[in-house]
């Protein structure tokens, strides 16, 4: 302390001391470097707070691909041999440019470029931001061509498109290279068992690292001391804490005791809200009736409930005249595979618990629960016929249930609907299971584009959180980032 207090008096000194010049300079430019120095942990604790959380890392890679797109424009129209940049600006420059920057971020939503890396390899990110590119400009160049009936010139698309893959594929590794060289410090005020459930998310998101330390749980009254807290469970500079999650409400002595670590941009949280933020799901097993109090659940007033039900009645028909033509072909296919019908038509349980039969193009052969019980189905169930995997691959299974989200028993995105045998099971085995059932279920949900097939129990309780963070974070522009992932996904065919 002693040691501050003098360097900050030698810099009002040599600030305002007029008798020695050349020391004044010295000390100023020392000062001018201890400012820096101090300066420097505090940017990078601020990037690593961008970075770091699910909504933070989506926005900079959305600021940061709007400039990519611009700047790739410009200089494909600077460059191209056809055109100088001033006479471009007058040929369509700031036309063609806001229709590419959201067909690149359509493109690249898609493709699965905003989401957190799950062990990806820098050719796999390349080769997705070269897809997304290429996406992008087909679109832009069809509605050139429709609107104006004037091309966009070969040489633009070529070094723009070209241009718009370098750029936005470096941002990229350069922020997988900063989450790798900034891990996140958190401190789990409470039991081992929470700290390791982060962990265990942690690790399956693998970006960015965390190091998760567990103190013993103790009473809000008791006090805390702020030197024992350090990343790794070693005694060090509690500074360097970035995150403290505590587990339970705390209104007595340790919250005054997390006060000066708060001053310092140290995040203070309880495990919900560290989940949400991070892992963008809901750990069911820690929250009670005040987090259904405080979730404001948007999707459950009137207003919201018109404006999706809107959505869902055009984005149903559109998808049924869509894929209208398919349904001979998919018929034919399903009819020669293996005796049966078509359809495949089962009870599901819906919004509030309400049963209703759901309706799918028939995967499985007819006797494929003949031995009387409800069974889960796997990613290679050998009750699929050939048909129906491939149907399911691409999930051209799903496309009947546009009828049921025109009947009002389902929404395009929701939670996925289950059994009623199902149902029973887990509302008696997790807690808090009815909460999904708050909303209408959907063909495709936030828990089928962040986790792989669910075919176990355990499956069913880590969807469940993915299912409460869209009860409780559920809008219309999740819904379109949902419906673009999911987009990504059938075109990786992966179920």
């Amino acid at each position: 302390m002693g040691v501050q207090g003098s360097g900050q008096d030698s810099c009002s000194t040599a600030a305002v001391s007029e008798t020695q010049p050349g020391h004044d300079f010295a000390l100023a430019e020392s000062c001018d470097e201890g400012l820096r120095l101090r300066r420097l942990p505090r940017l990078r604790e601020g990037v690593k707070e961008v970075i770091s959380t699910s909504r933070g890392r989506l926005a900079l890679l959305v600021c940061w691909d709007i400039c990519t797109v611009l700047t790739a424009l410009h200089v494909g129209y600077s460059l191209s041999p056809r055109y100088d940049f001033e006479m471009a600006l007058h040929i369509g420059f700031w036309t063609v440019a806001p229709i590419l920057v959201f067909s690149f971020i359509f493109s690249a939503m898609a493709a699965g470029l905003y989401e957190r890396p799950h062990g990806e390899g820098n050719v796999s990110l390349v080769l997705r931001s070269t897809v997304a590119a290429f996406v992008a400009w087909a679109l832009v160049s069809l509605w050139a061509y429709v609107a104006t009936f004037a091309p966009i010139g070969r040489w633009i698309v070529g070094i723009s498109g070209a241009s718009l893959v370098l750029v936005s594929s470096s941002g990229r590794l350069i922020l997988r290279y900063l989450q790798k060289r900034m891990p996140v410090n958190v401190i789990v005020l409470g039991d081992e068992q929470v700290a390791q459930s982060i962990r265990r998310s942690g690790e399956r998101r693998n970006f960015p690292p965390l190091r998760v330390s567990a103190m013993a749980s103790m009473s809000c009254d008791a006090p805390l001391s702020l030197s024992a807290l350090a990343p790794g469970g070693h005694a060090g500079n509690h500074n360097e804490i970035n995150w403290i999650v505590v587990q339970g409400n705390c209104e007595g002595r340790m919250l005054d005791d997390l006060i000066p670590l708060f001053r310092n941009g140290t995040r203070i949280c309880d495990v919900s809200t560290f989940f949400e933020t991070f892992f963008q799901k809901v750990p069911a097993e820690v929250i009670d009736t005040n987090w259904l109090i405080q979730a404001n659940v948007s999707l459950g007033m009137l207003a919201s409930r018109a404006v999706k039900r809107t959505a869902d009645v055009v984005g149903s028909l559109l998808g049924l005249l869509l894929t209208i033509p398919l349904w001979p072909a998919i018929a034919v296919a399903v009819k020669a595979s293996s005796k049966g019908p078509i359809f495949y038509v089962q009870e599901r349980v819906g919004r509030h618990g309400k049963i209703f039969r759901i309706i799918k193009f028939r995967t499985m052969t007819v006797d494929a629960e003949a031995s009387g019980g409800a069974i889960w189905a796997s990613r290679r169930d050998p009750r699929v016929t050939r048909v129906g995997r491939l149907l399911r691959k691409i999930r051209l299974d799903e496309i009947p249930q546009f009828v049921n989200v025109l009947l009002g028993d389902m929404s395009l995105v929701g939670p996925r609907p289950e059994r009623p045998v199902f149902v029973k099971m887990l509302t008696e085995e997790i807690q808090h299971y009815q909460l999904r059932h708050l909303v209408r279920p959907g063909i495709t949900g936030w828990a089928q584009v962040n986790y792989r097939y669910g075919a176990s129990f355990e499956d069913a309780v880590e969807k469940l959180r993915y299912d409460l963070y869209y009860v409780k974070h559920g809008g219309l522009l999740l819904d379109l980032q949902i419906m673009l992932r999911t987009l990504g996904v059938l075109m990786k065919g992966s179920r």
